[in-house]
């Protein structure tokens, strides 16, 4: 079934952060390249995020691009980062969709000209799997500049684009400008991430009142669930977790994720309340 037809009946559940699961891991080196470095790593967060729950994997590639990296290492990271998400829904015993994350490009990359050319050669270097990847997932930061390079080149592919904005220090932009830049593409989803929860829900009591789209959350879980010491979960902050995420299934959100979690548990918990809240 594609993600799409999915979706008309269905929601989506986001793998879990893939920096803070490496973190859990005792790695604190560079994130993208950890997909070269450590392939087998990227794989079983994937694996793990299955097991727990999620049914839409997304690849470790938000900061992966020819500026930030070498041109030969880039294309290394991209290489293995899918290949490391579709080895863990092949090993996995349920079914689970494949997006890749394009993200936001280094800050002095200004024009649209060096954009869009950066954008081109990234998914370029995505074809050889044109046929098991599912989705794009964008990444999108303040600069409406790169916006518009990177939407430009997306919709260029016949894969569905998801569109999902972060919150940036000193914005150049408004959140309003952005929705009405991204609206303007031909793109399937939108949504925010790594906003605090109050102002996630009014950003998406806004969003309905413009679109239709499918519209996705994934907000910041900055802190651990579980206590350590007795290995039992928190249970004052997954129920302020867990009423965030009920108050988004409510009001129409149908892609879902765990933001930057310690661990499966939200997934977990996520995968058995979902249910109780049929679209």
């Amino acid at each position: 079934m594609e993600i799409l037809e999915y979706l008309e009946k269905n929601r989506l559940l986001l793998d879990a952060d893939k920096q803070t699961s490496m973190n859990a891991s005792q790695i604190y080196e560079d994130y993208d390249g950890i997909s070269v470095k450590y392939p087998f790593l990227v794989k079983q967060i994937h694996l793990r995020s299955i097991q727990a729950g999620s049914n839409l994997l997304t690849t470790n590639t938000v900061l992966t691009n020819p500026v930030t990296y070498s041109d030969s290492f880039y294309k290394e990271i991209i290489k293995h980062a899918i290949e490391s998400a579709l080895l863990a829904k092949s090993q996995a015993t349920q079914f689970a969709y494949v997006a890749y994350s394009l993200g936001y490009l280094p800050k002095e990359i200004e024009t649209y000209d060096q954009a869009l050319s950066i954008y081109k050669d990234i998914v370029n270097e995505t074809s050889n799997y044109c046929d098991d990847l599912d989705a794009y997932l964008y990444i999108a930061n303040d600069n409406l500049t790169q916006i518009k390079a990177a939407l430009d080149t997306l919709t260029k592919s016949d894969k569905p684009i998801f569109v999902t904005m972060i919150q940036c220090e000193n914005e150049k932009s408004t959140i309003d400008e952005r929705i009405d830049t991204i609206l303007g593409y031909d793109i399937k989803g939108i949504g925010f991430s790594n906003y605090d929860y109050a102002t996630t829900i009014e950003l998406i009591k806004s969003l309905k009142e413009k679109t239709s789209l499918h519209l996705l959350v994934r907000p910041i879980l900055d802190f651990d669930y579980v206590d350590r010491k007795k290995g039992t979960p928190d249970s004052t902050k997954m129920n302020l977790t867990m009423d965030f995420y009920e108050e988004m299934m409510i009001s129409g959100v149908d892609i879902l994720g765990g933001g930057k979690a310690y661990d499966q548990t939200v997934i977990k918990v996520l995968n058995k309340i979902m249910p109780l809240y049929r679209k």
